[in-house]
């Protein structure tokens, strides 16, 4: 029947004229706005804290987890000698520690708002901020249940409140039977403090009330509006971005009037407190507008990745009114977020709870079902209800659900499995390959390198030199001439050390860390490749 239904359905098609074809076969599809916006924010953040490498300044103050900072605290202290060597394990801890303002802000929301209500500080926090802040009080916003703009919104209130909340830390503290700070709360406290921390700390406020809230005012609109018809303010999205790049003191000008050119949409500041703030400090924020900057064109060149689908000659551009109006979607995923996080929050009170007794309590309270059987319903259908939903729950839906979940998680385990053997093969024979290239003896030789001995000299380097920038990062061939220069000037400053160590088939399969470096260098020149393509 299938390939019957095949069969007279294409002789069918085959026989409509070309707008009845059009009419089948166009697919017009677009993403949630809040995630274009998060995930543009998370590009701009993530811009921004390379900053600190990119000129070389030391970067604001680390933020080890409690496991990591028992390892890293001695390495820190004034008192050990410089040139002693860090451990396997210390370089581990390092590695794995992470600092800066959205580092901050998702500590501090865990412990001022912790999305479990027996942990963090809850209602001594907003019993201590409201008798403090009085009206201008408002509860810390949700980093901690990760709720979207929540991070830049956050750190415009701790840029605010800086100090009030040191005192807030510092009651807690003395409060406990033994006086002291838990490690979280002492990174807060440290990170508070830190005057790097606090300048990412400003350009996530500024940004955040710059182009998240007015862009917030326009895809959250209560009258239901079509997101295939928001190509062109996405177009001017872009554009401003592109304004505040060009012209950063757009934002850094003080003026009560300053949000005309600043905002998105030229109305007044959500938060005029916060910006007026950043505004009166510029002077002691040395670096704000190179990671500003940087923040900005990281952010826009993610604005172009996700709002592609409106690209000019595009399906949503060539698409006619009717079609759109056909496709009518809305502008954010809000109906799914909010299901999937009331399955998540009824789970915690019934974790045997299955999908089928799930869909039918919600259904029921969404479609006034009470009020439907109290009115219709006799005992005869109360009695066939109640047999049918014996008969459903005996069928074993759930529990093949469940064991396909099992099934599932195995694939998928058994996928990873079988990438991480493929990865440690191509490892292998990229060791092969390296173990055969003969390392030049002077810099003089560099110049008569093509393209490609320059780039398997650098590769017979990178093997100990972490300095050396992936091949995707390395530019034209004058470029990757300097970076060899470089790099075997190093190797010259080393003593010339022996690569025999790295070339031993064994160490690849006992060393993790060796196959992800060169995986993860792989996928970055296979994503960088692939945002050239978008562009």
């Amino acid at each position: 029947m299938a390939e019957i239904r095949s069969i007279l359905g294409k002789d069918v098609y085959d026989n409509l004229d070309s707008d009845s074809k059009r009419e089948i076969d166009v697919f017009l599809w677009t993403g949630c706005c809040m995630h274009k916006d998060q995930n543009s924010f998370k590009a701009g953040n993530s811009g921004m804290m390379k900053y600190w490498q990119k000129f070389n300044i030391e970067p604001p103050l680390l933020l080890a987890n409690k496991a990591n900072a028992a390892t890293l605290r001695h390495i820190f202290d004034p008192s050990k000698p410089p040139e002693k060597p860090l451990t396997e394990q210390e370089i581990m801890a390092l590695e794995a520690s992470t600092r800066g303002a959205a580092r901050l802000t998702a500590i501090a929301g865990a412990v001022f708002r912790n999305r479990d209500e027996r942990k963090g500080q809850g209602m001594t926090y907003v019993d201590y901020f409201r008798d403090k802040l009085g009206p201008k009080f408002r509860q810390f916003p949700d980093t901690n249940n990760t709720r979207f703009a929540s991070h830049g919104d956050a750190a415009g209130y701790l840029f605010l409140h800086t100090e009030e909340h040191i005192r807030f830390l510092e009651q807690v503290k003395l409060k406990k039977t033994k006086s002291g700070y838990t490690n979280i709360e002492l990174n807060l406290v440290n990170g508070l403090k830190c005057v790097k921390t606090r300048e990412e700390m400003a350009v996530l406020a500024l940004v955040h009330q710059a182009i998240t809230v007015p862009y917030m005012r326009v895809i959250r609109t209560a009258d239901g509006q079509n997101a295939l018809n928001l190509g062109p303010f996405h177009v001017e999205v872009r554009e401003h971005v592109q304004k505040l790049i060009d012209n950063p003191g757009l934002l850094m000008t003080p003026g009560d009037d300053a949000w005309i050119l600043g905002s998105l949409d030229g109305k007044e500041w959500e938060h005029p407190d916060v910006i007026k703030l950043i505004h009166s400090e510029l002077s002691d924020m040395p670096n704000f507008k190179g990671l500003l900057t940087e923040f900005l064109n990281e952010s826009l060149a993610c604005w172009v990745r996700f709002t592609a689908e409106f690209a000019p000659g595009g399906l949503i551009d060539m698409a006619t009114e009717e079609e759109k109006d056909s496709a009518w979607m809305p502008s954010t995923n809000d109906a799914n977020e909010g299901a999937l996080g009331s399955y998540r929050v009824m789970l915690r009170f019934k974790h045997s709870l299955s999908f089928l007794q799930y869909n039918a309590i919600m259904a029921y309270s969404c479609n006034n079902t009470q009020a439907f059987m109290d009115a219709m319903l006799t005992l005869d259908d109360f009695s066939y209800i109640m047999k049918e939903a014996r008969t459903l729950d005996a069928s074993g839906v759930e529990k093949k659900r469940r064991e396909d979940q099992v099934a599932f998680d195995a694939k998928v385990a058994q996928m990873k499995r079988d990438k991480e053997a493929a990865m440690a093969r191509k490892a292998v024979d990229r060791l092969g390959r390296l173990s055969k290239v003969i390392l030049i003896n002077r810099i003089e030789e560099i110049d008569g390198l093509t393209v490609a001995k320059l780039d398997d000299q650098l590769d017979v380097l990178r093997l100990m030199d972490a300095d050396i920038p992936v091949k995707s990062k390395c530019g034209n061939k004058a470029t990757r001439a300097e970076h060899l220069r470089n790099a075997f000037k190093r190797y010259l400053d080393r003593g010339r050390p022996p690569f025999d160590a790295f070339f031993a088939s064994d160490r690849v399969s006992s060393d993790d860390n060796l196959v992800k470096d060169w995986a993860e260098a792989d996928e970055e020149e296979d994503d960088e490749n692939t945002c050239i393509g978008r562009s």
